[in-house]
């Protein structure tokens, strides 16, 4: 059964104002960069970068977490993990090989004099940047995978941004090069209706109860794993 009946009962629980806002939104979302979380420790960075990739209107965020399973504080994200595609992992090499067999280059943050200025990155194919955990950056697994290296100019006395404050620094200047030389990729009709489909649920009253007696009663698949959501990648 395809995308579009399980949109058609969802949407019926929508106001048309809601399906209008969906549209809106989905209209500016891209995937063309995507950001990598390594070994993020504190549940407010995490909650503050996926409140931050949303309102840049990129799609998907990557968690690697070999060691820790960082939670999101409400208050700060403001609800934005409903919205995002956010892909959890315990193995980075895995993570940045399916990012590289989807035609991404990977970029990774460092405070080094040795990373290119981020105005420098070429943006001649989508992009995977990788930001390390607060206390010790990236790992040299990040590092050796990279195809370039990249830091945000500092003034003062510290050595780094705060993680979260470095996405947004980042990611703004992406957006904006992206309108200015007319690099969004728009997301494909059918990744749009997959979203909506998903946005649906998470905006009806006991959307997921409602979606999964729907798919019971008629024997359908949950083909974009709303109900049982995708495992982490590299997860034995």
């Amino acid at each position: 059964m395809n995308l579009e009946t399980h949109w058609n009962y969802i949407s019926g629980f929508l106001t048309k104002e809601r399906i209008a806002r969906f549209d809106e939104v989905l209209s500016k979302r891209t995937r063309r960069a995507v950001a990598i979380l390594e070994n993020t420790m504190k549940e407010q960075n995490a909650s503050a970068v996926i409140r931050t990739m949303d309102a840049l209107g990129f799609q998907e965020l990557h968690m690697v977490e070999p060691e820790w399973q960082v939670g999101f504080k409400s208050e700060i994200s403001r609800g934005s993990d409903k919205w995002l595609d956010i892909q959890r992992s315990v193995d980075l090499g895995q993570s940045i090989n399916s990012l590289k067999e989807r035609g991404y280059a990977i970029a990774a943050t460092t405070p080094h004099e040795s990373g290119m200025a981020i105005q420098q990155l070429p943006l001649d194919r989508p992009i995977a940047v990788i930001f390390g955990n607060e206390w010790e950056g990236i790992s040299s697994d990040s590092s050796k995978n990279a195809d370039y290296h990249i830091q945000i100019p500092m003034y003062g006395f510290v050595e780094s941004y705060n993680l979260s404050v470095s996405v947004a620094m980042i990611f703004s200047h992406l957006r904006s090069e992206f309108e200015q030389h007319n690099l969004i990729q728009p997301l494909t009709e059918d990744d749009k209706l997959r979203n909506k489909l998903k946005w649906g649920v998470a905006s009806t009253r006991s959307g997921k109860a409602v979606y999964q007696k729907w798919l019971e009663d008629n024997g359908f698949d949950d083909i974009a794993n709303i109900i049982t959501p995708v495992p982490p990648l590299g997860l034995k």
